[in-house]
């Protein structure tokens, strides 16, 4: 009987030894969750705070907009850029709707239908902030899905592009009313972006001269000269005062004077020129009249 008691008093105390044993095992494995829980916790604060920071100096604020309800949460840049108290805005897609501009609010709500069908948001459209001022803003975003596809939550970014829009705006402004003939070239010989004066000085229509060469326009004796030229400004040269004729849509000649110049890595040469066809007769003229006048003088002292 006493053997039997030895045996199970050791039985006992070796369950004993293993559960202690297995709760030092737990207690350090709970240990190791912890400590990685406080590194990925420091981790994502860092990482929070870097993209805040980012969002700062870049002036990009990010959105989350959910697909089952109204909610939408935004970055604090996002606030700024809106002109919004955090504690005034509800936190609804229909609050960023109401500070829509009205004009471009049906685009907004197609654009928004589009990417909870999967589509990318890539959209800019006006604001009208709650002092009453116009924004101009950029706003990308896409469908976010989870493990298996089921759509989750749109996710994108909001950039104040006001300033960028009016300078736009003025340049715009200034190729339309330029009396200057401004075009933009592409690699492949056609042009790709005319304004006014282009109609106004050669008569052709703007889908005429962009549909053909560019070369077909230019005389046929101007023509080697200004491939060669073509090829100097597409190697990094400027051209400054190029002189050839452009065939007009009444088949007269026009003498255009060329500045252009490329930008490296587009393909696209960016020229102005100025029809000099006018001051060139004159020149000849008064050039033809001090030959004559020259000629009289010397037939005078002959005589």
């Amino acid at each position: 009987q006493l053997e039997a008691d030895r045996k199970d008093a050791l039985s006992r105390l070796a369950k004993q030894v293993e559960v202690a044993i297995d709760s030092r095992h737990q207690a350090a494995e709970l240990e190791r969750c912890r400590a990685a829980l406080l590194f990925c916790r420091d981790r994502l604060f860092t990482a929070e705070r870097s993209l805040s920071e980012t969002e700062q100096v870049a002036r990009i604020g990010s959105w989350r907009s959910s697909i089952e309800t109204d909610e939408l949460v935004w970055s604090p840049v996002v606030f700024e850029i809106f002109g919004v108290k955090p504690e005034a805005f509800a936190g609804s897609v229909q609050s960023f709707y109401s500070l829509v501009h009205p004009d471009d609010l049906p685009k907004a709500l197609a654009m928004r239908e589009q990417v909870r069908a999967g589509g990318k948001l890539d959209l800019e459209h006006r604001i009208r902030r709650p002092d009453g001022e116009v924004r101009w803003v950029r706003e990308r975003g896409e469908l976010i899905r989870g493990d298996v596809g089921e759509p989750l939550y749109i996710a994108g970014t909001v950039e104040d592009i006001t300033e960028r829009k009016l300078l736009s705006q003025d340049l715009e402004l200034l190729f339309d009313l330029s009396l200057d003939l401004i075009c933009v070239s592409g690699a492949d010989g056609f042009l790709k972006r005319v304004n006014p004066a282009f109609e106004r000085v050669l008569g052709w229509t703007r889908e005429e001269l962009l549909s053909r060469p560019v070369i077909e326009f230019v005389h046929p004796e101007d023509r080697n000269q200004t491939l060669a030229e073509r090829q100097r400004i597409l190697s990094g040269q400027r051209s400054f005062q190029f002189e050839n004729r452009y065939e007009t849509r009444t088949g007269e000649y026009r003498i255009l004077s060329w500045s252009a110049v490329a930008l490296q890595g587009d393909g696209l040469i960016y020229c102005v020129a100025r029809d000099v066809t006018e001051s060139r007769r004159l020149a000849d003229e008064v050039r033809a009249a001090e030959e004559r006048l020259v000629q009289t003088f010397q037939s005078i002292r002959d005589a």
